[in-house]
């Protein structure tokens, strides 16, 4: 799978879409961009720090405890779904 891949997978899907709703089911078509437009200026205060200095440690103790919650989401899945394992 590449970037590639996937683009193409989404610019065939994208048409599909097209194709079923605006031709088939003759509902207005392009009703939603595929690229969303911001409401907001999307380059306002890109030239100011996400993060404050000193502050890295506190987002990567953040960022370790969710990933820890959402990747532990997915443990004993298995066994959930077909007992357990022997």
């Amino acid at each position: 799978m590449t970037a590639d891949g996937i683009e193409n997978a989404i610019r065939v899907l994208a048409r599909a879409a097209e194709a079923m709703s605006a031709w088939l089911l003759n509902a207005c078509g392009r009703s939603a961009a595929l690229m969303p437009v911001a409401q907001f200026n999307p380059v306002e205060k890109l030239d100011q720090p996400i993060v404050q200095e000193g502050g890295e440690a506190a987002l990567q103790k953040r960022w370790d405890f969710y990933s820890g919650e959402w990747n532990g989401c997915l443990d004993g899945v298995e066994d959930d779904l077909v007992g357990e394992s022997s």
